[in-house]
């Protein structure tokens, strides 16, 4: 948990932009493609919780992850975390959003 505050700051900003900008564009694409909205709504949530459990294994593989968390998983680590948190509420206003 240390490591994750100690890094939120340098690397939170960039991974909430990327987290807003997958889900808006897992949104907006299918759309734009003339997929439903129910469609948009799963490939946009799907796109936003990337699956940071395969980037911190890939980065134990790359470095050899003996000794913990290397600078290659941490933000995989930091993405897990956050991504719950924006997440819920994009995922309680699209609850509100019809299924056209």
């Amino acid at each position: 948990w240390a490591l994750f505050v100690e890094n939120i700051v340098v690397i939170g900003p960039a991974l909430l932009v990327l987290l807003a900008a997958l889900t808006t564009i897992g949104f907006v694409v299918p759309r734009l493609l003339g997929r439903s909205v129910t469609e948009a709504k799963t490939i946009s949530v799907e796109t936003g919780v990337q699956n940071s459990t395969l980037g911190i294994a890939v980065a134990a593989i790359i470095v050899g992850g003996e000794g913990g968390f290397t600078a290659y998983a941490l933000p995989s680590a930091v993405y897990g975390i956050l991504m719950y948190l924006i997440i819920l509420p994009v995922v309680l206003k699209y609850r509100r959003i019809g299924t056209a």
